[in-house]
């Protein structure tokens, strides 16, 4: 299918006082994996509750578009009869209700809204058993009160069984990866990809790359501070980045609490006060072109500045045997501007103008 599955125009959310998302665009075309990135705080899972519906938080301004329709002041439940299905970072324990129950619930209630026919108990039993399969769990799960007693991961693959269940349009999945050991990671990222296809998309909220390496998205969004970040990192070239620093141990202190392990700070070059640049091309197997440059120099005695672009390109290696098409592809580009004014000899003052890409 053509076009945009979801579109966000110029979105601003509140949670309560504060502001929170300020001034979010995003478009997701259909038959895509995307990612969304970014330090604690930066809004991500406020993005995710707000696509669902969640009325704890209130939108200000701008516009959500879920197949067309403006959903931005639907309910939960209308967002999810149109196809949005939303994976919670801590899922609810519903005591008294078992697995099955639950699923057969939403299931009927879905293809009732939509105008379809309710499967029999056999055919739905069949069905179900054929998506927990997938994720290899058994009847003696699905007799389980729904999340009671389950350990992260396991509360996970529920939810992974759930998504498969309801088959949705859009799925969104928030830190899913959080709990999951090595093995569980890798059934409910296949079983992701196994359901990727023409008609659907994915939108995966993620502080581990390890769930990126599995799931190979279309793109990744870096959210920070309410906005997403407008430079590709993975079109940076050589010639923007003056130094890169590998910085063992914990570093909480200075760049928050995810840093536990190390950091890999890459710092991009400064202006400087004499014309110069340069330029970088690479080519290689599946018709890869990557071309970056910059250019720097002053505007006057105390103000200079620095452009710098990235191109990256390259033809898709992995087949969709079922599709006949070609996935993996890659087609990015950045734009960045850097203006470095010093008010006086002795005090050097940074003011970074945003990058438009």
């Amino acid at each position: 299918m053509s076009g945009n599955l979801l579109e966000i125009n110029d979105l601003h959310v509140n949670a309560g006082d504060k502001e929170i998302l300020k001034g979010l665009n995003l478009s997701i075309p259909f038959n895509e994996i995307h990612a969304i990135m970014g330090p604690n705080g930066s809004g991500k899972s406020v993005l995710s509750n707000v696509l669902s519906g969640n009325e704890d938080y209130k939108v200000t301004s701008g516009q959500i578009i879920f197949k067309n329709k403006n959903i931005t002041e639907l309910k939960p439940n209308e967002i999810s009869n149109l196809g949005l299905f939303m994976a919670f970072q801590y899922p609810l324990e519903i005591p008294g209700v078992t697995i099955m129950n639950f699923l057969k619930t939403i299931h009927e209630a879905n293809r009732r809204a939509n105008g379809l026919e309710v499967l029999g108990p056999s055919d739905f039993l069949k069905y179900v058993r054929e998506k927990a399969e997938i994720l290899g769990i058994n009847d003696e799960v699905l007799k389980r009160q729904l999340n009671v007693g389950f350990s992260g991961g396991e509360k996970k693959r529920n939810e992974t069984l759930q998504l498969l269940v309801l088959d949705p349009v859009l799925t969104i999945l928030d830190e899913t990866d959080s709990g999951l050991d090595v093995d569980a990671l890798d059934i409910v990222s296949d079983g992701i990809v196994g359901m990727k296809n023409e008609e659907n998309s994915f939108l995966v909220i993620t502080h581990y790359k390890k769930l990126l390496d599995k799931l190979s998205p279309s793109k990744v969004h870096i959210l920070v501070d309410g906005r997403k970040n407008r430079t590709d990192l993975a079109n940076i070239s050589g010639s923007q980045i003056e130094r890169v620093e590998v910085i063992k141990g914990p570093q909480s202190t200075l760049f928050g609490k995810n840093a536990i392990a190390g950091v890999i700070n890459i710092t991009t070059a400064l202006p400087e006060d004499t014309f110069g640049g340069k330029v970088q091309l690479t080519a290689g197997e599946y018709s890869l072109n990557k071309i970056g440059g910059t250019v720097t120099g002053p505007i006057s005695e105390n103000t200079s500045f620095r452009i710098s672009g990235a191109r990256h390109k390259r033809d898709g290696y992995t087949k969709n045997l079922a599709l006949g098409t070609e996935i993996n592809d890659r087609d990015r580009y950045a734009i960045s501007c850097l203006l470095y004014t010093s008010p006086s000899p002795r005090d050097g003052l940074l003011s970074r103008m945003p990058s438009s890409a």
